[in-house]
């Protein structure tokens, strides 16, 4: 991407627009900038650094797990390298990622967090290591008719194209301890041990519908991108968001107090 247009999307992001009108132009010119630039340049446009998000509101069923899946799988298919994190007991995300989540043997979100209490417990966070994430990360696949050489139909894997740390109902064993002092930055430093580790554009946390521990720990590692709400138009929708916007404030004002330290 040439300078002159880099400089171009710095003025834009800068610009502080009062009327509806210039707020749909810059948008719009924002939109037509990216629909005309490749992987590598949306990569510059981003920094190079991973933008992690978490999709999150207090009311079930408005589609949450859906659209993190959605939002994964469309950003893989564009060629951006995709992390998603199941952040939900539920694990309907690993679910729809065709993620046996009965399997007593599956190594998820909640050994990663098990692991990594461990680590603060002793005093000894420097002990906790990327390879505690790395064991987490899977490549989910799904099955589906394809043709063969032989113009023959049978079953084959195919991948989903995003990595995934799954989760399952252990996870919710984790609210306690989040709830300590300075645990509710566990999922914060995981993500920081694991971006210094492997390389990911873009970062889809799914949460729980409810502000906990497990919520607020979300929210506040997708420190680089923020919150996406999936909103349905019924009251209790609206007012769960009303309610998130609150806390979600509260937790940036903790976090600017606590980067002042």
């Amino acid at each position: 991407m040439d300078r002159s247009t880099m400089e171009r999307i710095k003025i834009l992001q800068k610009t502080n627009v009062m009327s509806k009108e210039q707020r749909e132009a810059v948008k719009n010119e924002i939109i037509n900038i990216v629909k005309n630039s490749s992987i590598d340049d949306v990569r510059e446009m981003l920094g190079n650094n991973a933008k992690v998000h978490a999709i999150v509101i207090q009311k079930g069923g408005v589609g949450k797990s859906t659209a993190s899946s959605d939002i994964c799988y469309t950003l893989a298919s564009m060629g951006f390298d995709v992390l998603g994190i199941d952040s939900d007991p539920q694990a309907s995300f690993s679910m729809l990622s065709n993620v046996d989540t009965e399997d007593d043997t599956m190594y998820g979100l909640q050994d990663v967090y098990y692991a990594h209490f461990d680590a603060m417990a002793n005093g000894n966070i420097a002990g906790f290591s990327f390879k505690d994430i790395e064991k987490a990360i899977i490549r989910p696949t799904y099955r589906k008719p394809a043709r063969t050489e032989n113009n023959r139909w049978e079953e084959r894997d195919f991948e989903f194209g995003y990595d995934l740390i799954p989760a399952n109902i252990d996870l919710a064993s984790c609210d306690f301890q989040l709830g300590k002092k300075g645990y509710i930055y566990s999922l914060y430093m995981i993500m920081n041990t694991l971006l210094k580790n492997k390389h990911y554009d873009f970062v889809i946390i799914d949460c729980l519908p409810g502000l906990n521990a497990i919520s607020y720990a979300a929210i506040t590692a997708a420190y680089s991108g923020g919150c996406i709400v999936p909103i349905n138009l019924e009251p209790m929708t609206v007012k769960g968001a009303k309610n998130l916007i609150e806390s979600t404030s509260e937790i940036q004002h903790l976090l600017w107090e606590n980067s002042r330290i």
